[in-house]
């Protein structure tokens, strides 16, 4: 998947389970928030990954409010079970992490897709690219988890950052990728979005006949559908062939 694709099916971004510790505190359950933060805590440092400026304030703000709900005695304790889950890769608890984890940032990917052609759109693509880590990590599990569409979805809802901020070979990594599992098929919709995104990177790339080949398959899949919009999205990038190579 390219040289900036984490290794290790378990890879758990420290970030991720931080932001779902947020939610954790605020759902008023301080003590998965604590696990989550103990977990992050051992992962950075295990891969020696220091947190972040601009997610200091809000950590600090999660971890205090969550000793203020739990007294020390009953913190420490479930800080520390939190970091024990570094060392049990296949605890039933871990595992819903790395689930959780992928949902909420492929819900972020694809929740970025309107955004990213707004007027925000600037701020919108540098969110994109700070969580970029993030992103890969979860799209690496949905392959690991055969749990495919959401992840469809999100890699083709950020077709404008591909383009815009130089991830096109990425971004096409991710979809070929995606669009070889077999399950792909089975999730029509986001496979028709998935072919169109992957068609018109081809195109970007200079790879007329991938790109002609995957918006072929998309109008086919398009027209089953009965998606119009879809339909116009594939016969664009047809005609847009068209149009540069005669």
């Amino acid at each position: 998947m390219g040289a900036g694709w984490p290794a290790g099916p378990h890879y758990v971004v420290a970030a991720g389970l931080e932001e779902m510790a947020r939610v954790a505190v605020a759902l008023q359950q301080a003590a998965l928030a604590t696990r989550l933060c103990g977990a992050a805590a051992a992962w950075r440092h295990t891969m020696g990954t220091p947190l972040q400026p601009y997610r200091r304030a809000s950590s600090e703000r999660t971890l205090q409010d969550a000793r203020a709900a739990l007294g020390d005695c009953d913190f420490a304790a479930a800080w520390a079970a939190g970091e024990a889950l570094r060392t049990c890769s296949g605890s039933p608890e871990l595992r819903l992490i790395q689930q959780r984890h992928a949902q909420v940032f492929l819900a972020l990917a694809e929740a970025a897709e309107e955004p990213l052609r707004g007027p925000d759109q600037a701020a919108r693509r540098t969110r994109v690219e700070q969580e970029l880590a993030n992103l890969r990590a979860a799209v690496q599990w949905s392959l690991a988890a055969g749990e495919l569409e959401p992840a469809l979805r999100a890699a083709a809802a950020l077709w404008m950052f591909w383009f815009v901020r130089g991830y096109a070979t990425e971004g096409r990594q991710w979809l070929d990728a995606l669009l070889a599992q077999p399950k792909a098929a089975t999730a029509a919709a986001a496979r028709a979005k998935a072919l169109f995104t992957a068609g018109m990177l081809a195109f970007y790339q200079g790879d007329h006949a991938a790109g002609r080949a995957l918006h072929q398959e998309g109008l086919a899949l398009q027209r089953q559908l009965g998606d119009r919009a879809g339909i116009a999205s594939a016969l664009f990038g047809l005609g847009w062939d068209r149009l540069r190579c005669g």
